[in-house]
């Protein structure tokens, strides 16, 4: 049997635990991390070296690397951005940056790339274009009198969404392409923030990291998935082997490239989940730096230095962020992490304000709804609590202990008291 051939029949859960071995971990480690008994692991190892035609860890290593470089490895989408005028060549400059700055693009200034923007200057005005190469086809136009600094960011941010929105929906993956169209699948999701397309997201996610586990930016964002998994479903996630997971991938992407805005993000996370706050704040302003357009990493470290009770610089980061990306899901996240920012002042009513604004936008969160109770129980707005706590979704103990990392520690106990006053929690907590 050749080593391709060989390569070609291990399982999705061999190539696993094979890339998992190849970083230096045991076989309890690695049980511990996927939640499996070491029987088990020993199970997939010994088929995976009868497959591979290795007779010990090393050699297997070894013979799994070689596997792995059969991949063409991390297929970017190609775009290319054309200046047609001499007002433009510094725009283009700027947008080739600001497009770059996500690593989720190559550049190129050949024919042959999956994207065109076209950037003109007419009559006074900037004419920006963006095309899909092969089918020649108009996806995006729009006229700008001024395109600089903020509005720059959120053109880019834009760009960003549309294209790879528009490689979900038109590409099929084939043999060599399956690891960058799991890894826009993941991205999408991520970039969508939508509970909905947690599970999927993860998955696909889960599928890139396995083809590709040497490209940082698929490790950082396995971090990251896995991380908004843990908030969102913490009573279908095994907490411990999820904290394992997104401290290997965020350590991996970091230690891939220490450029990435997603690799520092990923760290921020795993800081914040380990409870050293102010290493997450420096690793969330590094991610901020590498790339000024990236609102995830704002909307992060406006929580930390919120939770560091570095309240100013939250409500700071917060109307930088909205400046960032001005869209209307957006401003209703921000308001969200506004109202957070002024319950943790004790500013009630304009938690509650925020907490209301955010439902224009946004279906309000669970964090947000007991705040917002909280806040009226405070200021003894009795209709209006009655109404909100009407609305409150149902949740159990794990998801609210989940939550209590988000509050500053002083808030804790006033927050559960009065959520106990209202019989909204059981005894127990």
């Amino acid at each position: 049997m050749s080593q391709q051939q060989s390569g070609s029949q291990l399982t999705s859960r061999q190539d696993e635990i094979l890339l998992l071995i190849s970083k230096g971990l045991t076989n309890k480690e690695i049980a511990e991390l996927l939640n499996l008994s070491v029987n088990t692991i020993k199970t997939h190892v010994s088929a995976s070296f009868l497959l591979l035609g290795a007779s010990n860890r090393a050699e297997a290593i070894s013979l799994y690397k070689a596997h792995q470089q059969q991949y063409d490895g991390m297929r970017l989408l190609k775009l290319s951005v054309k200046s047609f005028n001499h007002e433009t060549d510094s725009l283009k400059d700027d947008f080739e940056k600001r497009l770059l700055d996500f690593d989720f693009f190559e550049l190129s200034d050949q024919t042959n790339v999956d994207y065109l923007l076209n950037i003109k200057f007419k009559a006074g005005k900037y004419h920006l274009s963006l095309y899909h190469s092969e089918h020649q086809s108009l996806l995006w136009q729009a006229t700008e009198t001024v395109l600089k600094g903020r509005s720059q960011l959120a053109t880019a941010i834009e760009l960003t969404h549309l294209i790879i929105h528009h490689c979900i929906k038109h590409c099929q993956p084939s043999n060599n392409e399956q690891g960058y169209l799991h890894f826009y699948h993941g991205v999408g999701a991520l970039l969508h923030d939508s509970p909905q397309k947690r599970v999927a997201s993860l998955l696909h996610i889960q599928q890139a990291s396995t083809v590709l586990p040497d490209v940082a930016v698929v490790q950082a964002l396995s971090s990251l998935i896995e991380y908004r998994n843990l908030i969102e479903a913490p009573q279908t996630t095994n907490t411990a082997s999820t904290i394992t997971k997104i401290t290997l991938h965020a350590k991996t992407a970091l230690s891939l490239k220490k450029t990435c805005c997603w690799s520092h993000l990923s760290m921020a996370v795993n800081h914040f989940i380990n409870r050293n706050v102010p290493e997450s704040i420096e690793h969330a302003k590094a991610a901020v730096a590498l790339n000024q357009a990236n609102y995830m990493a704002l909307r992060f470290l406006a929580q930390m230095y919120a939770l560091n009770g570095q309240h100013t610089l939250a409500l700071e980061t917060i109307d930088r962020a909205l400046e960032v990306y001005p869209s209307l899901h957006w401003q209703g996240v921000m308001m969200s992490a506004k109202a957070l920012v002024h319950f943790a002042l004790k500013d009630y009513t304009s938690c509650i304000s925020f907490c209301q604004r955010s439902t224009d936008f946004i279906e309000s969160s669970l964090l947000n709804h007991l705040v917002w109770i909280v806040s009226l129980a405070a200021t003894d707005q009795q209709g209006e609590l009655k109404r909100i706590v009407d609305t409150l979704p149902t949740f159990n103990t794990s998801e609210y202990q989940r939550l209590l990392a988000m509050l500053p520690g002083d808030s804790i106990s006033q927050f559960t008291d009065v959520l106990h006053d209202l019989s909204i929690l059981p005894k127990q907590l």
